[in-house]
Protein backbone atom coordinates (compact mmCIF):
# COMPACT_ATOMS: atom_id res chain seq x y z
CA UNK A 1 0.00 0.00 0.00
CA UNK A 2 1.52 3.45 -0.82
CA UNK A 3 2.13 5.65 1.59
CA UNK A 4 -0.34 8.85 1.55
CA UNK A 5 1.73 12.14 0.41
CA UNK A 6 0.36 15.56 0.92
CA UNK A 7 0.59 18.86 -1.45
CA UNK A 8 0.51 21.57 1.02
CA UNK A 9 -0.54 24.73 -0.55
CA UNK A 10 -0.39 28.01 1.36
CA UNK A 11 -3.51 30.25 0.75
CA UNK A 12 -3.63 33.92 0.26
CA UNK A 13 -6.92 34.97 0.11
CA UNK A 14 -7.21 36.88 3.41
CA UNK A 15 -4.91 39.00 2.48
CA UNK A 16 -7.06 39.88 -1.38
CA UNK A 17 -4.29 37.80 -3.20
CA UNK A 18 -6.48 35.09 -5.23
CA UNK A 19 -5.71 31.72 -6.27
CA UNK A 20 -5.09 30.03 -8.21
CA UNK A 21 -1.99 29.58 -6.94
CA UNK A 22 0.96 27.45 -8.38
CA UNK A 23 0.35 25.03 -5.68
CA UNK A 24 -3.31 24.53 -7.16
CA UNK A 25 -1.50 24.02 -10.68
CA UNK A 26 0.93 21.30 -9.31
CA UNK A 27 -2.38 19.76 -8.14
CA UNK A 28 -4.11 19.69 -11.31
CA UNK A 29 -1.16 17.47 -12.20
CA UNK A 30 -1.39 15.58 -9.29
CA UNK A 31 -4.75 14.66 -8.60
CA UNK A 32 -4.58 11.98 -10.85
CA UNK A 33 -2.38 10.07 -8.25
CA UNK A 34 -4.88 8.85 -5.58
CA UNK A 35 -2.04 8.58 -2.90
CA UNK A 36 -1.86 12.32 -2.84
CA UNK A 37 -3.94 14.44 -0.66
CA UNK A 38 -4.65 18.28 -1.17
CA UNK A 39 -4.05 20.33 2.29
CA UNK A 40 -4.18 24.16 2.05
CA UNK A 41 -2.20 26.32 4.81
CA UNK A 42 -4.18 29.62 5.34
CA UNK A 43 -2.24 32.37 5.83
CA UNK A 44 -3.74 35.05 8.09
CA UNK A 45 -2.44 38.96 9.13
CA UNK A 46 -3.27 40.87 11.24
CA UNK A 47 -4.03 44.46 11.72
CA UNK A 48 -0.88 45.14 13.61
CA UNK A 49 1.11 43.27 10.76
CA UNK A 50 2.16 40.09 12.77
CA UNK A 51 0.34 36.81 11.09
CA UNK A 52 -0.10 33.14 11.55
CA UNK A 53 -0.88 29.94 9.50
CA UNK A 54 -3.43 27.64 10.04
CA UNK A 55 -3.75 23.74 8.38
CA UNK A 56 -7.05 22.89 8.06
CA UNK A 57 -6.40 18.71 7.26
CA UNK A 58 -4.34 16.27 9.33
CA UNK A 59 -0.58 15.82 8.11
CA UNK A 60 0.45 13.07 11.27
CA UNK A 61 2.14 10.90 10.07
CA UNK A 62 2.23 12.09 6.71
CA UNK A 63 5.06 13.31 3.91
CA UNK A 64 4.30 16.90 2.64
CA UNK A 65 5.31 18.78 -0.20
CA UNK A 66 5.01 22.51 0.60
CA UNK A 67 4.87 25.17 -2.72
CA UNK A 68 5.91 28.41 -1.64
CA UNK A 69 6.73 30.41 -4.82
CA UNK A 70 6.49 34.46 -4.05
CA UNK A 71 3.42 36.01 -3.15
CA UNK A 72 4.60 38.58 -0.37
CA UNK A 73 7.14 40.42 0.46
CA UNK A 74 10.67 38.55 0.45
CA UNK A 75 11.16 38.94 4.55
CA UNK A 76 7.42 37.63 4.67
CA UNK A 77 8.25 34.71 2.09
CA UNK A 78 10.86 33.70 4.07
CA UNK A 79 8.82 33.76 7.23
CA UNK A 80 5.76 32.01 6.27
CA UNK A 81 7.92 29.43 4.84
CA UNK A 82 9.04 28.91 8.75
CA UNK A 83 5.91 29.10 9.92
CA UNK A 84 4.66 26.75 7.78
CA UNK A 85 7.17 23.90 8.61
CA UNK A 86 7.04 24.58 12.30
CA UNK A 87 2.96 24.15 12.30
CA UNK A 88 3.35 20.90 10.19
CA UNK A 89 6.15 19.64 12.26
CA UNK A 90 4.14 20.24 15.35
CA UNK A 91 1.59 18.47 13.87
CA UNK A 92 3.16 15.34 13.52
CA UNK A 93 4.41 15.68 9.70
CA UNK A 94 6.91 12.73 9.34
CA UNK A 95 8.76 14.63 6.74
CA UNK A 96 8.67 18.60 5.27
CA UNK A 97 9.85 19.34 1.66
CA UNK A 98 10.06 22.65 0.68
CA UNK A 99 9.81 23.47 -3.40
CA UNK A 100 11.18 27.50 -2.63
CA UNK A 101 11.26 27.60 -6.96
CA UNK A 102 13.09 31.42 -6.71
CA UNK A 103 14.42 33.17 -3.24
CA UNK A 104 16.63 36.22 -3.87
CA UNK A 105 18.25 35.78 -0.25
CA UNK A 106 20.49 32.21 -2.28
CA UNK A 107 22.67 35.22 -4.71
CA UNK A 108 23.78 35.91 -1.47
CA UNK A 109 26.08 32.95 -0.79
CA UNK A 110 29.36 34.39 0.09
CA UNK A 111 31.07 37.21 1.93
CA UNK A 112 32.70 40.42 0.45
CA UNK A 113 34.41 41.80 3.55
CA UNK A 114 32.19 42.63 6.36
CA UNK A 115 28.46 41.62 4.21
CA UNK A 116 25.76 39.25 6.32
CA UNK A 117 25.63 35.39 4.56
CA UNK A 118 21.97 35.48 3.76
CA UNK A 119 22.29 32.19 2.41
CA UNK A 120 23.35 30.43 5.40
CA UNK A 121 21.25 32.32 7.46
CA UNK A 122 18.02 31.31 5.43
CA UNK A 123 19.90 27.47 5.64
CA UNK A 124 19.52 27.82 9.24
CA UNK A 125 16.47 29.25 9.83
CA UNK A 126 15.21 26.39 7.48
CA UNK A 127 16.40 23.61 9.16
CA UNK A 128 15.11 25.29 12.59
CA UNK A 129 12.13 25.06 11.65
CA UNK A 130 11.95 21.71 10.76
CA UNK A 131 12.36 21.42 6.82
CA UNK A 132 14.19 18.38 5.76
CA UNK A 133 14.54 18.74 2.30
CA UNK A 134 14.45 22.16 0.15
CA UNK A 135 14.25 21.94 -3.83
CA UNK A 136 14.99 25.18 -6.06
CA UNK A 137 14.82 26.28 -9.76
CA UNK A 138 18.42 27.07 -11.55
CA UNK A 139 20.32 28.61 -8.26
CA UNK A 140 22.45 31.93 -8.74
CA UNK A 141 25.75 29.64 -7.90
CA UNK A 142 26.25 25.59 -7.12
CA UNK A 143 28.21 26.96 -4.40
CA UNK A 144 24.75 28.09 -2.84
CA UNK A 145 24.52 23.96 -1.47
CA UNK A 146 27.58 24.26 1.02
CA UNK A 147 25.61 26.96 3.36
CA UNK A 148 22.61 24.00 3.45
CA UNK A 149 24.87 21.45 5.44
CA UNK A 150 21.80 20.20 7.81
CA UNK A 151 18.98 20.64 5.38
CA UNK A 152 19.73 19.44 1.89
CA UNK A 153 19.51 21.87 -0.81
CA UNK A 154 18.58 19.95 -4.28
CA UNK A 155 18.85 22.15 -7.67
CA UNK A 156 16.35 21.32 -10.26
CA UNK A 157 17.61 22.85 -13.68
CA UNK A 158 15.51 23.86 -16.30
CA UNK A 159 17.93 24.17 -19.51
CA UNK A 160 16.10 21.01 -20.95
CA UNK A 161 12.35 22.51 -20.39
CA UNK A 162 13.20 25.71 -21.81
CA UNK A 163 14.93 23.93 -24.68
CA UNK A 164 12.05 21.63 -25.20
CA UNK A 165 9.76 24.31 -24.93
CA UNK A 166 11.67 26.64 -27.31
CA UNK A 167 11.86 24.03 -29.76
CA UNK A 168 8.17 23.34 -29.44
CA UNK A 169 6.85 27.23 -30.20
CA UNK A 170 9.79 28.83 -32.12
CA UNK A 171 11.77 29.10 -34.98
CA UNK A 172 15.21 28.88 -33.92
CA UNK A 173 16.80 28.79 -37.28
CA UNK A 174 18.46 32.68 -37.11
CA UNK A 175 18.58 32.51 -33.45
CA UNK A 176 22.31 32.93 -31.26
CA UNK A 177 22.20 32.52 -27.50
CA UNK A 178 23.74 34.86 -25.23
CA UNK A 179 25.38 34.70 -21.71
CA UNK A 180 25.17 38.73 -20.61
CA UNK A 181 27.82 37.62 -17.72
CA UNK A 182 30.83 35.45 -16.81
CA UNK A 183 28.14 33.94 -14.00
CA UNK A 184 25.38 32.93 -16.20
CA UNK A 185 27.78 31.09 -18.82
CA UNK A 186 27.59 27.73 -17.69
CA UNK A 187 24.05 27.49 -18.35
CA UNK A 188 24.17 29.58 -21.16
CA UNK A 189 26.07 26.97 -22.84
CA UNK A 190 24.07 24.39 -21.74
CA UNK A 191 20.90 26.35 -23.34
CA UNK A 192 22.91 26.32 -26.86
CA UNK A 193 24.39 22.68 -26.83
CA UNK A 194 20.50 21.52 -26.30
CA UNK A 195 19.57 23.69 -29.08
CA UNK A 196 22.22 23.53 -31.07
CA UNK A 197 22.60 26.99 -31.25
CA UNK A 198 25.89 29.07 -31.26
CA UNK A 199 27.03 31.07 -27.88
CA UNK A 200 28.40 34.30 -27.10
CA UNK A 201 29.31 36.01 -24.01
CA UNK A 202 29.37 39.55 -23.19
CA UNK A 203 31.25 41.25 -19.81
CA UNK A 204 29.69 42.84 -17.10
CA UNK A 205 32.31 45.66 -15.40
CA UNK A 206 30.67 46.38 -11.84
CA UNK A 207 30.64 50.33 -11.64
CA UNK A 208 29.82 50.61 -7.78
CA UNK A 209 26.64 48.59 -6.31
CA UNK A 210 24.34 49.15 -7.78
CA UNK A 211 25.87 50.33 -11.42
CA UNK A 212 27.74 48.07 -14.25
CA UNK A 213 28.23 48.69 -17.81
CA UNK A 214 28.19 45.52 -20.63
CA UNK A 215 31.39 45.03 -23.15
CA UNK A 216 31.00 43.05 -25.71
CA UNK A 217 34.25 39.84 -25.87
CA UNK A 218 35.64 38.95 -29.09
CA UNK A 219 34.26 39.31 -32.76
CA UNK A 220 30.43 38.47 -32.77
CA UNK A 221 29.75 40.27 -35.62
CA UNK A 222 28.48 37.01 -37.66
CA UNK A 223 26.64 35.39 -34.81
CA UNK A 224 24.58 38.51 -33.97
CA UNK A 225 23.65 40.65 -37.23
CA UNK A 226 20.38 39.89 -38.35
CA UNK A 227 19.84 37.17 -35.88
CA UNK A 228 17.26 36.98 -32.76
CA UNK A 229 19.40 36.76 -29.52
CA UNK A 230 18.17 34.26 -26.98
CA UNK A 231 19.27 36.05 -23.34
CA UNK A 232 19.91 32.99 -20.47
CA UNK A 233 19.60 34.97 -17.54
CA UNK A 234 19.42 33.64 -13.94
CA UNK A 235 18.24 36.38 -12.02
CA UNK A 236 15.97 39.76 -13.25
CA UNK A 237 16.49 41.76 -10.32
CA UNK A 238 15.73 45.35 -12.09
CA UNK A 239 16.13 44.29 -15.27
CA UNK A 240 19.06 46.59 -16.16
CA UNK A 241 21.60 44.02 -17.23
CA UNK A 242 18.88 42.50 -19.44
CA UNK A 243 18.36 46.42 -20.99
CA UNK A 244 21.64 46.68 -21.24
CA UNK A 245 22.50 43.67 -22.87
CA UNK A 246 20.20 44.00 -25.89
CA UNK A 247 21.11 47.97 -26.21
CA UNK A 248 24.35 46.51 -26.54
CA UNK A 249 23.75 43.84 -29.05
CA UNK A 250 21.40 46.20 -31.39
Amino acid sequence: MKETLGLVVPVYEGIGIDGPYLGDMVWNELEKEAHFEYIPVEYIRFKDTSGKVVTHKSVRDKTVYVVHPYYVAHDTHTEIACWIADELKRSGAKEINLFDPYNRSFRQDRRKGRESLNARWIADKYFLAGIDRVFTFDPHSDQVQLAFKRCPLEELHLSQELADHFTKHYDKSDCTVCSPDFGAYGRAERTANLLGLPLIVLRKVRKGTDNSAIEIIGDIGEQVAGRNIIIREDICGTGGTLVEAASCLR
